[in-house]
Protein backbone atom coordinates (compact mmCIF):
# COMPACT_ATOMS: atom_id res chain seq x y z
CA UNK A 1 0.00 0.00 0.00
CA UNK A 2 0.98 3.20 -1.06
CA UNK A 3 1.08 6.30 1.91
CA UNK A 4 1.40 9.83 1.56
CA UNK A 5 1.47 9.93 -1.85
CA UNK A 6 0.22 13.21 -3.55
CA UNK A 7 -1.23 13.83 -7.17
CA UNK A 8 -0.74 17.76 -8.88
CA UNK A 9 -4.00 18.48 -10.79
CA UNK A 10 -3.97 21.56 -12.56
CA UNK A 11 -0.65 22.39 -12.81
CA UNK A 12 -0.04 26.07 -14.31
CA UNK A 13 2.95 26.50 -16.19
CA UNK A 14 4.57 29.66 -16.52
CA UNK A 15 5.56 31.85 -19.94
CA UNK A 16 9.12 31.45 -19.35
CA UNK A 17 9.44 27.39 -18.73
CA UNK A 18 7.21 26.93 -21.93
CA UNK A 19 9.35 29.03 -24.11
CA UNK A 20 12.52 27.50 -22.93
CA UNK A 21 11.37 23.96 -23.39
CA UNK A 22 9.71 24.90 -27.12
CA UNK A 23 13.43 26.42 -27.89
CA UNK A 24 15.05 23.23 -26.76
CA UNK A 25 12.86 21.40 -28.73
CA UNK A 26 12.74 23.91 -31.71
CA UNK A 27 15.73 26.44 -31.69
CA UNK A 28 14.19 27.69 -35.43
CA UNK A 29 11.08 29.22 -33.26
CA UNK A 30 11.36 32.53 -31.74
CA UNK A 31 9.44 32.77 -28.67
CA UNK A 32 8.61 35.68 -26.32
CA UNK A 33 7.37 36.24 -23.13
CA UNK A 34 5.03 39.99 -23.19
CA UNK A 35 6.02 42.42 -19.86
CA UNK A 36 5.51 45.70 -19.68
CA UNK A 37 8.16 48.27 -21.52
CA UNK A 38 8.73 45.35 -23.49
CA UNK A 39 8.83 46.19 -27.96
CA UNK A 40 8.32 43.57 -30.06
CA UNK A 41 9.32 44.78 -33.65
CA UNK A 42 7.16 43.13 -36.23
CA UNK A 43 9.15 44.52 -39.51
CA UNK A 44 12.27 42.78 -37.98
CA UNK A 45 10.58 39.53 -37.16
CA UNK A 46 8.76 39.03 -40.33
CA UNK A 47 11.99 39.55 -42.14
CA UNK A 48 13.74 37.52 -40.01
CA UNK A 49 12.17 35.50 -37.37
CA UNK A 50 15.30 34.48 -35.89
CA UNK A 51 16.44 38.18 -35.37
CA UNK A 52 16.96 38.31 -31.50
CA UNK A 53 17.06 42.32 -32.09
CA UNK A 54 13.35 42.03 -32.84
CA UNK A 55 12.66 41.79 -29.11
CA UNK A 56 13.89 44.64 -26.38
CA UNK A 57 13.41 43.80 -22.80
CA UNK A 58 13.23 46.39 -20.45
CA UNK A 59 15.87 46.43 -17.94
CA UNK A 60 16.69 44.15 -14.80
CA UNK A 61 14.75 45.84 -11.47
CA UNK A 62 11.79 47.35 -13.79
CA UNK A 63 8.42 47.41 -12.02
CA UNK A 64 5.92 45.12 -13.62
CA UNK A 65 3.10 45.09 -11.34
CA UNK A 66 1.49 48.49 -9.82
CA UNK A 67 1.62 49.28 -6.10
CA UNK A 68 -2.27 49.78 -5.73
CA UNK A 69 -5.19 49.98 -8.54
CA UNK A 70 -7.66 53.08 -8.76
CA UNK A 71 -10.87 50.61 -8.96
CA UNK A 72 -12.91 53.77 -7.71
CA UNK A 73 -13.19 55.37 -11.06
CA UNK A 74 -14.96 51.88 -12.43
CA UNK A 75 -16.90 51.37 -8.92
CA UNK A 76 -18.11 54.41 -9.17
CA UNK A 77 -19.59 54.48 -12.77
CA UNK A 78 -21.00 51.59 -11.80
CA UNK A 79 -22.94 52.42 -8.29
CA UNK A 80 -24.16 55.66 -10.20
CA UNK A 81 -26.84 53.20 -11.70
CA UNK A 82 -28.16 52.49 -8.47
CA UNK A 83 -30.06 55.65 -7.88
CA UNK A 84 -31.45 55.73 -11.57
CA UNK A 85 -34.89 56.88 -11.39
CA UNK A 86 -36.13 53.70 -13.09
CA UNK A 87 -35.41 51.48 -9.95
CA UNK A 88 -37.62 53.87 -8.17
CA UNK A 89 -40.49 51.99 -10.07
CA UNK A 90 -40.80 48.08 -9.49
CA UNK A 91 -42.82 47.98 -13.13
CA UNK A 92 -39.01 47.95 -14.29
CA UNK A 93 -38.68 44.14 -13.73
CA UNK A 94 -41.66 43.25 -16.35
CA UNK A 95 -40.67 46.14 -18.47
CA UNK A 96 -36.92 44.77 -18.58
CA UNK A 97 -37.69 41.28 -19.27
CA UNK A 98 -40.21 41.88 -21.85
CA UNK A 99 -37.49 43.78 -24.01
CA UNK A 100 -35.13 40.85 -23.46
CA UNK A 101 -37.50 38.84 -25.29
CA UNK A 102 -36.73 35.42 -23.92
CA UNK A 103 -39.50 33.09 -23.07
CA UNK A 104 -40.98 29.91 -23.75
CA UNK A 105 -38.38 27.81 -22.01
CA UNK A 106 -38.94 25.80 -18.78
CA UNK A 107 -37.23 27.72 -15.95
CA UNK A 108 -37.95 29.37 -12.94
CA UNK A 109 -35.03 32.35 -12.22
CA UNK A 110 -34.38 34.27 -8.91
CA UNK A 111 -32.67 37.40 -8.99
CA UNK A 112 -31.15 38.95 -5.92
CA UNK A 113 -29.47 42.10 -5.67
CA UNK A 114 -27.08 42.00 -2.91
CA UNK A 115 -24.05 43.86 -1.03
CA UNK A 116 -20.38 43.45 -2.12
CA UNK A 117 -19.98 40.42 0.08
CA UNK A 118 -23.51 38.98 -2.08
CA UNK A 119 -25.59 39.45 1.34
CA UNK A 120 -29.21 40.82 -0.19
CA UNK A 121 -29.54 44.35 0.73
CA UNK A 122 -32.47 46.32 2.36
CA UNK A 123 -35.13 47.53 -0.12
CA UNK A 124 -33.65 45.82 -2.67
CA UNK A 125 -34.70 43.75 -5.78
CA UNK A 126 -35.75 40.37 -4.82
CA UNK A 127 -37.95 38.68 -7.78
CA UNK A 128 -38.72 35.21 -9.72
CA UNK A 129 -38.88 35.66 -13.37
CA UNK A 130 -41.04 32.09 -14.78
CA UNK A 131 -39.97 32.09 -18.69
CA UNK A 132 -42.25 29.49 -19.73
CA UNK A 133 -44.97 32.15 -20.20
CA UNK A 134 -42.64 34.99 -19.03
CA UNK A 135 -44.50 36.13 -15.97
CA UNK A 136 -43.47 37.14 -12.33
CA UNK A 137 -44.62 34.59 -9.78
CA UNK A 138 -44.41 35.97 -5.66
CA UNK A 139 -42.81 33.06 -4.95
CA UNK A 140 -40.95 29.96 -6.23
CA UNK A 141 -43.30 27.78 -7.96
CA UNK A 142 -42.77 24.13 -7.43
CA UNK A 143 -41.07 20.70 -8.93
CA UNK A 144 -39.66 23.60 -12.17
CA UNK A 145 -35.78 23.86 -12.99
CA UNK A 146 -34.78 26.44 -11.05
CA UNK A 147 -32.05 28.92 -10.97
CA UNK A 148 -31.02 31.58 -8.00
CA UNK A 149 -28.55 34.46 -9.40
CA UNK A 150 -27.03 36.81 -6.75
CA UNK A 151 -25.29 39.95 -8.14
CA UNK A 152 -24.08 42.86 -7.04
CA UNK A 153 -26.27 46.06 -6.92
CA UNK A 154 -24.50 47.94 -8.64
CA UNK A 155 -23.32 45.84 -11.46
CA UNK A 156 -26.85 44.58 -11.78
CA UNK A 157 -28.36 47.85 -12.29
CA UNK A 158 -25.89 49.21 -14.87
CA UNK A 159 -26.22 45.98 -16.96
CA UNK A 160 -29.72 46.65 -16.93
CA UNK A 161 -29.92 50.36 -16.96
CA UNK A 162 -27.78 50.06 -20.50
CA UNK A 163 -29.15 47.12 -21.79
CA UNK A 164 -25.88 45.08 -21.85
CA UNK A 165 -24.80 41.76 -22.12
CA UNK A 166 -25.21 39.47 -19.18
CA UNK A 167 -21.36 38.23 -19.52
CA UNK A 168 -20.93 41.84 -17.89
CA UNK A 169 -22.25 39.95 -15.03
CA UNK A 170 -19.09 37.50 -14.86
CA UNK A 171 -16.13 40.34 -15.14
CA UNK A 172 -15.06 40.90 -11.81
CA UNK A 173 -16.69 37.87 -10.70
CA UNK A 174 -19.89 40.20 -9.68
CA UNK A 175 -22.64 37.20 -9.02
CA UNK A 176 -23.36 34.21 -7.57
CA UNK A 177 -25.28 31.59 -9.15
CA UNK A 178 -27.02 28.39 -7.59
CA UNK A 179 -29.22 25.80 -9.82
CA UNK A 180 -32.02 22.61 -9.01
CA UNK A 181 -31.23 20.80 -10.39
CA UNK A 182 -28.05 21.30 -11.15
CA UNK A 183 -28.43 21.47 -14.94
CA UNK A 184 -26.80 24.35 -17.18
CA UNK A 185 -29.39 26.09 -19.39
CA UNK A 186 -27.79 26.90 -22.28
CA UNK A 187 -30.45 28.70 -24.06
CA UNK A 188 -31.22 30.83 -21.12
CA UNK A 189 -27.51 31.72 -20.78
CA UNK A 190 -26.89 31.76 -24.37
CA UNK A 191 -29.56 34.32 -25.09
CA UNK A 192 -28.44 37.15 -22.25
CA UNK A 193 -24.76 36.12 -22.81
CA UNK A 194 -25.44 36.97 -27.19
CA UNK A 195 -28.90 37.42 -28.74
CA UNK A 196 -30.11 40.68 -26.39
CA UNK A 197 -31.74 43.65 -28.93
CA UNK A 198 -29.02 45.51 -30.27
CA UNK A 199 -30.75 48.34 -29.30
CA UNK A 200 -31.04 48.85 -25.25
CA UNK A 201 -34.42 48.95 -23.25
CA UNK A 202 -36.35 52.62 -24.03
CA UNK A 203 -36.15 53.84 -20.43
CA UNK A 204 -37.68 57.14 -21.55
CA UNK A 205 -40.86 55.61 -22.56
CA UNK A 206 -41.09 53.25 -19.15
CA UNK A 207 -40.97 56.42 -17.33
CA UNK A 208 -43.59 58.07 -19.38
CA UNK A 209 -45.63 54.95 -19.13
CA UNK A 210 -45.32 55.37 -15.50
CA UNK A 211 -46.56 58.79 -15.20
CA UNK A 212 -49.14 58.17 -17.43
CA UNK A 213 -50.48 55.51 -15.07
CA UNK A 214 -50.16 58.00 -12.09
CA UNK A 215 -51.77 60.69 -14.02
CA UNK A 216 -54.80 58.33 -14.97
CA UNK A 217 -55.03 57.00 -10.98
CA UNK A 218 -54.74 60.49 -9.36
CA UNK A 219 -57.60 61.65 -12.05
CA UNK A 220 -59.76 58.25 -11.70
CA UNK A 221 -59.36 59.06 -7.61
CA UNK A 222 -60.54 62.74 -7.95
CA UNK A 223 -63.58 61.58 -9.93
CA UNK A 224 -64.50 59.24 -7.59
CA UNK A 225 -64.68 61.73 -4.98
CA UNK A 226 -66.57 64.24 -7.08
CA UNK A 227 -69.21 61.60 -7.23
CA UNK A 228 -72.56 62.52 -5.91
Amino acid sequence: MLTNVKKATNVKNCAEDLNALISKQADSITTWTPKPGAVLDLGLTLRDPSDRAAITNPPPGTQIMKNSWKFDQYVNELNAAIDEEIFQHKGWVQFYYNWAGFKDYNLVVQVIETDDDFNPIPNGYNYFVDFLDLSFPRQRPKDRPYEEIKNRVGVIRYVVRHGLLWDNLYIGFQNRLSRDPDVYHHRFWNHFQTNLPLTGPDWDLFLQEVQDEETDMQTTGSNGCNLS
